[in-house]
C-alpha cells in the first residue's frame, strides 16, 4: 500500500516523499552497489543517479514495488560500469601496445605507419567469421570462453579462427611490409 501511495506522491512531485524513499534507500543501494563494484565513489555515482532518474521521470514511473524497482536499477547500473571499465581497460592495453613505437626515426615511424595500413588491410581481409572472432579476442581482450558462448559456437571453432587469422596476417605483413625486421616482429608479436 506504501508503494501505490509513494508512487501517487512522487508522481504530484511531492518532494518529502521522494526525501522519504531517498532516505530509507540510499544506504542499502549504496551497500550493494559497493559490494559489487568495491569503490567507494562509484557506488555512491550509481546511486546518486538511479535517484536523479527517479525524480527525473517521476511523471512516467510505474512502480509496484519500490525496493524491488530500485535495487534492479542499481544492478543494471553494476552491469553497465563493469562492462565500460572492461571495455575502458581494453582499449588502454591497445594503445599501450603502440607506446614503445613513439620513439622511432621517421623512416621507422613510416615503415610502422606502412605495417599498420597492411595490419588493417590484412584484417579486412578475414573472413567475416574469422574477423569478428580475431576482433573480440585481440582487440576486446574476450576469452575463448566468452567468444564461443557470444557466437554460439564451439570454443574449438573459435581457437580455428583465431589461428586462421594469425596465420593469414602474419604471412601478409611479412610479404607486403618493408622496413625493419625487428619493427615488424615486435609488432606482430604485440598484437598477435
Amino acid at each position: 500500500m506504501r508503494d501505490h501511495e509513494w508512487l501517487t506522491n512522487l508522481k504530484n512531485g511531492c518532494q518529502s516523499t521522494f526525501t522519504e524513499i531517498y532516505n530509507e534507500y540510499w544506504y542499502p543501494l549504496f551497500l550493494f552497489a559497493y559490494r559489487k563494484t568495491e569503490i567507494k565513489e562509484v557506488a555512491e555515482e550509481i546511486v546518486q543517479e538511479i535517484f536523479t532518474r527517479l525524480w527525473k521521470d517521476r511523471t512516467k514511473l510505474e512502480v509496484i514495488n519500490f525496493s524491488a524497482y530500485l535495487f534492479s536499477s542499481v544492478r543494471f547500473e553494476v552491469v553497465d560500469h563493469i562492462r565500460k571499465s572492461i571495455q575502458k581497460e581494453g582499449y588502454q592495453k591497445y594503445c599501450e601496445s603502440f607506446r614503445p613505437y613513439a620513439a622511432l626515426s621517421t623512416e621507422d615511424m613510416v615503415h610502422y605507419n606502412d605495417l599498420l595500413s597492411n595490419f588493417n588491410q590484412a584484417v579486412l581481409q578475414l573472413p567475416d567469421k574469422t574477423r569478428e572472432v580475431f576482433h573480440l579476442s585481440r582487440m576486446e581482450h574476450w576469452p575463448v570462453s566468452k567468444i564461443a558462448k557470444h557466437l554460439s559456437i564451439s570454443e574449438k571453432t573459435v581457437e580455428y579462427h583465431l589461428g586462421r587469422a594469425t596465420r593469414y596476417i602474419k604471412t601478409t605483413l611479412r610479404e607486403h611490409t618493408t622496413g625493419s625486421a625487428v619493427i615488424i616482429l615486435d609488432f606482430i608479436n604485440n598484437l598477435l
